[in-house]
């Protein structure tokens, strides 16, 4: 193994490292964890950059809940909520 080899092995390494960390971010997010891992793996800090600038997946009830805290007083006041 030459020098080549070596650089082979640190990039893979670090590929590993850097997939895992984008893996472990979409998990936390919501996301699928292996897509990202690939993402991660494939294209290092770039990919793990765009993993943590990917907003988080909610459910239904907690988008509607988001939205309604949006709105204007005007809309709720017509609700009666005010």
């Amino acid at each position: 193994m030459g020098f080549e080899g070596f650089i082979w092995t640190l990039l893979v390494i670090q590929g590993i490292i850097v997939g895992s960390f984008s893996g472990f971010v979409a998990r936390e997010k919501g996301r699928a964890p292996v897509s990202w891992f690939i993402n991660g793996f494939l294209f290092s800090i770039i990919g793990l950059i765009a993993i943590c600038g990917v907003p988080s997946v909610t459910h239904n009830s907690e988008k509607s809940e988001i939205n309604r805290s949006r709105e204007r007083p005007e809309v709720e006041r017509r609700r009666g909520l005010f």
